[in-house]
Order: C-alpha cells, then structure tokens, then sequence
C-alpha cells in the first residue's frame, strides 16, 4: 500500500446510533470514570475505540464543535466532529479520504494505539459559515487499557493564535530583514565619494527596495486583519492585460528569476474587472513568485487571463509537477518545503480569494501539462 494512501476504515453504516451512544460502553462504565473530572479538563478530550469513534466526549470539545451535548459526539470520528473539510469528500467520512494519509491527528492516534503516547501538529481545513478557516491544533494520545478492551485518550488544544502570530513573525523577518538591510547598505555606499551616474543608480536601487519593504508590511498587515475577520476590500477597477503586463515588468529582474524566463500566453484576453486591485495584485504576486521558486533553470512560466462567464481567471503555469504529498498540503498555513519563514503565500492567495473577493484559488498538477494555479475573481465587486 502506498504511504499516500488512507487505510480502509469501517463503513459509515456501521456507526454507533444515537440511542447507543447515550451513556459510556461497559468497561468505561465499570471503570467508573468520573464525567465531572472529564469534562473540567481545560481542553478538547475524546476517547477513542479501536475504530477511532468516540465513545466519551468532554463539554469543552461538545462546545467547540456546536454540539447541544457531549452525547451527540459519539459514534462520530474526529475530523467529523472538529469539521475538517475533507471529512465530507467521501461518504464515510474522517479516515477515508486522500488527505487523511498527511493527517497529523490520524497518525498519533494510530501510534496510540499501538502503545506510544505523543503529539503531532494537527492541521485541519475546517468548514465554516463564511467559507474555510484552519485550525491549527496540539494534540496529545496516549492509549488506555481498561479490562480487556483498549481505548485512546486524545486531548486537543487550540494553538491557532500562538502558531499564527509566530509563523507571521518568522514570515516577516525572513523577507523584511534583507530588504531592511540592502537600503542601509546603499545609503552607507551614497555617503562615499561616487560619481553622479552611481549615486543615481543607488538612489533607484533604494527605492526599489523601499516599495518593497512597504509592500512587505502592507501584506502582513493584511494577513494579519483577514484572519481577524476585519479586513477591509477597496473596489476599483483592473485591467487583466495591463496587470499582468505591471507584474512580470517588476519580477523580471528579481533574483528568483534569475536564468528563468517568464512570458504572457498568447491566447490572453483583455477584461477590465471591478474588486481590490491591491488584493488581487497581492494573490497574483504570490502566485507568480511561487511559480518562479518551482522551477529549475532555464524553464519558462506562463501566465494567462481570460473571461469565463461571469468571472476573470488568471493562470499561472511552470512546467514542474508537484509531489502527491506537497499537493495534499499546498493551502494548509505555514505549510513549506523551503524553509523555515515561509509558507504564508498560498494559504493568503486562497483566503483573500475566498472569504474577501468572492473568488477561488486552485491548482492542478501533472507530468504532462506541469503546474497551473488559477484565481478567479467576479467581473463585479464580489458578487459574481
């Protein structure tokens, strides 16, 4: 069986009902497991048969998942009561699906269960009113004999802000601080005896790294008050030639260009199009500049705009496929392969597209055709 694919769980058929999952099994019950002492427990906690089902739920997790009782939450599995978005991909649920092979949760339950207590950061795409939000969780399993029957304990916390405002900090000072430290050096470098056509240079130069640095800020400002909820869309009108025309003018001549070439697709449209221009340019940027760190040297990314019905989709193309793993991960935040400080790029592209703009972000990747993101925005201000 391949590491990528999930293990075959029992069918959804085969859940407790409602009438059963009333009060605990046997052997918790004759354990006389005490439900207050379970539910003061600050954080989320479960117990877990051989199935991954539980069995005893405490009030903080009924709370979190908008369960009316912690009863309602037997029979269920994790991902379906925490609300994970791949939960609902196939029929039987939390375990089942592609992506439960990179689960974080999945794998210390199964290392719990074959008797190593631990923890593994837990990443969860999760449903919510306003589209999807991650959750960033901190889990604990431990296996737990009682008579002859083997359970597992899981505590879960919320680690979403202490995760969030450090990978941020890491995110910022990994981009700000170079950008910081060029203009001190130019300036050091214009207070030497330079020619005028020197001093010129260096004074663009400085401003180049200035807008920069300030577009840096701005992005993580940004970032910042769109996970806060209260992140405020400005309309105005765009012109996709003339967008996409701006941007491979001002990455040209980046270092992560460098022995890359970046062209428009000729099949390119024209379409003047109402929503953030700030915005859209900042999900564009990352999504060229990831496209441009994806590829080896010598390879050529295109990118491409059209009209599709009532919307306006970008694409970005380079020629490399992602690895199945990478794939499964790609939107989870903070989620890399280059190194600490980064993965901020995609999981901003997708929440500003989807819970600001009224649009979407996706991407599809094979040997044949390589890597294609795609953004789609409404021709009108969000309302498609």
């Amino acid at each position: 069986m391949s590491l990528l694919e999930p293990q075959a769980e029992p069918a959804s058929a085969d859940r407790p009902s409602a009438e059963g999952a009333q009060a605990p099994p046997p052997p918790l019950a004759e354990a006389s497991l005490d439900r207050r002492i379970f539910n003061a427990f600050p954080v989320m906690a479960m117990i877990l048969d051989g199935d991954r089902r539980i069995v005893l739920a405490n009030r903080a997790l009924a709370e979190f998942a908008g369960a009316a009782s912690t009863e309602e939450l037997c029979g269920k599995r994790p991902g379906d009561v925490l609300g994970c978005a791949h939960a609902a991909e196939t029929p039987d649920g939390c375990g089942t699906t592609e992506s439960c092979a990179i689960c974080g949760g999945k794998a210390g339950i199964r290392n719990a269960q074959l008797g190593s207590a631990g923890a593994e950061a837990w990443r969860i795409r999760r449903r919510a009113p306003h589209g999807e939000e991650v959750l960033e969780l901190r889990p604990w399993a431990m296996p737990l004999e009682i008579g002859e029957q083997r359970f597992v304990m899981v505590c879960v916390q919320d680690a979403g802000d202490r995760l969030r405002r450090n990978a941020l900090e890491r995110s910022f000072f990994q981009v700000a601080a170079p950008l910081a430290d060029g203009i001190e050096r130019l300036l050091r470098n214009l207070g030497r005896s330079q020619r005028p056509d020197q001093q010129q240079a260096a004074v663009q130069a400085i401003a180049v790294l200035a807008r920069e640095l300030a577009e840096v800020i701005h992005s993580h400002k940004d970032l910042a008050a769109a996970e806060r909820g209260d992140l405020q869309v400005r309309a105005g009108t765009l012109s996709t030639t003339a967008l996409l025309s701006d941007l491979l003018r001002q990455h040209a001549h980046r270092p992560v260009a460098a022995d890359r070439r970046i062209e428009t697709s000729p099949e390119a449209e024209e379409v003047s199009f109402t929503s953030d221009p700030a915005l859209v340019r900042r999900i564009m940027e990352h999504m060229l500049e990831n496209a441009l760190e994806a590829c080896e040297p010598g390879d050529t990314v295109t990118v491409g705009c059209r009209r599709s019905g009532d919307f306006v989709e970008f694409s970005v193309r380079n020629p490399g496929q992602m690895p199945k793993d990478v794939q499964l991960q790609v939107f989870q935040r903070a989620y890399t392969t280059k190194g600490p400080g980064r993965g901020l790029g995609a999981y901003m592209m997708k929440l500003l597209s989807e819970q600001y703009l009224g649009g979407s972000v996706a991407f599809r990747s094979s040997a044949a055709e390589g890597t294609v993101f795609t953004a789609r925005f409404p021709l009108q201000d969000g309302k498609g």
